[in-house]
């Protein structure tokens, strides 16, 4: 009986609709002398749910090995930010880390940092003249296959040109000057029949003239023709120098962004040294700006956070911020005044 319960559990956990991490395959020696080929579903799914691990396994491997990489290498840029996320704010006097140990670390990070920045720049650089090269060529076999073209279409307009100035119409306009000259006799016989003879004698200057005109305005339209033809080679060239400027902005682009952030690197540079010296003179560290209000609402910027009047940054309190950019701190009951440049 404890047996049949058993196999009956067995089955309603291998019919539900998920199968857990811990099942197993059914197992093939028998009870009672019957083996699991009687409950042929439970073997089915466990295979099926094997082999969509296995699937989504291998899709999840393929997606990680075959991401690509973010725009210029900002993917590499973020991990390197990361990795030169320093700890100095959560340092406590009881870490045994001195101050000038302290000071050392980020300045090290920083030097890494700006290292990165550099190593960036260039693999960047590489990056866009890789691109230019690959567009310039893509260019000049479609400049080449272009001025084929344009080629053809000057000669194609030259061969109209003549077949065009063939085409003519004629007209033929005459003028007949003419003078006549004449003589009659009459004779009556005596049979009283009647004889005449007549001599008329024309002369005169007859003349024509012939008036060929050309159908339409072949030169005009030839003209036209070339100055389409050219216009299109002017517009060649400027693919190449559309090109070239779009490069030099993309370098011009990353040599700022580097810029900026060597300023930042060198400017918190400068804040670590100048913050090592306050925190050796008793004092909490640089407040990095400063926003007064006089509503109350006045706050100070330390080490990437925002306080605020009363509130403390360890054992020293924010006892006042002046409109003079000016914060007082209170440690112990003695004042430190510091101010923000």
């Amino acid at each position: 009986m404890a047996e049949s319960e058993t196999s009956q559990e067995a089955t309603v956990e291998s019919n539900g609709d998920s199968v857990v991490s811990t099942a197993h395959p059914p197992e093939s020696s028998s009870v009672h002398g019957e083996t699991s080929e009687e409950n042929p579903a439970a073997g089915l799914k466990w295979i099926l749910s094997g082999l969509a691990a296995i699937l989504l396994i291998v899709v999840a491997v393929q997606l990680i090995r075959y991401s690509p990489p973010g725009t210029w290498a900002k993917g590499k840029q973020k991990r390197q930010q990361a990795q030169s996320t320093l700890p100095g704010a959560g340092w406590s006097s009881g870490t045994g880390i001195s101050l000038a140990q302290q000071e050392a670390y980020l300045l090290r990070n920083a030097e890494t940092e700006l290292a990165g920045v550099e190593s960036c720049l260039g693999e960047n650089r590489k990056n866009i003249e890789d691109w230019y090269r690959e567009n310039l060529a893509a260019l000049e076999t479609w400049k080449r296959k272009c001025l084929r073209d344009l080629a053809r279409e000057e000669q194609l307009a030259w061969t109209r040109y003549n077949q065009n100035m063939k085409n003519l119409r004629s007209d033929t306009s005459a003028i007949a000057d003419a003078e006549s000259h004449g003589s009659q006799n009459i004779m009556r016989m005596p049979d009283g029949s009647v004889s005449t003879s007549e001599h008329v004698s024309t002369q005169g200057t007859f003349s024509s003239t012939e008036n060929t005109y050309v159908v339409g305005n072949p030169a005009g339209q030839y003209e036209w023709e070339m100055r389409s033809i050219q216009n299109a080679r002017n517009s060649i060239q400027q693919e190449f120098v559309k090109l070239r400027k779009k490069r030099d902005r993309y370098i011009a682009e990353l040599e700022r962004d580097a810029e900026r952030r060597r300023e930042g690197i060198h400017a918190r540079k400068r804040e670590i040294t100048e913050s090592t010296q306050i925190k050796l003179q008793g004092g909490p560290g640089v407040v990095s700006a400063l926003s007064y209000s006089e509503n109350g609402e006045s706050i100070i910027m330390f080490e990437g956070r925002v306080y605020r009047e009363g509130e403390s940054i360890g054992a020293f309190k924010i006892r006042k911020i002046h409109p003079d950019k000016r914060v007082e701190f209170e440690k112990n009951g003695a004042i430190l005044i510091q101010r923000v440049e």
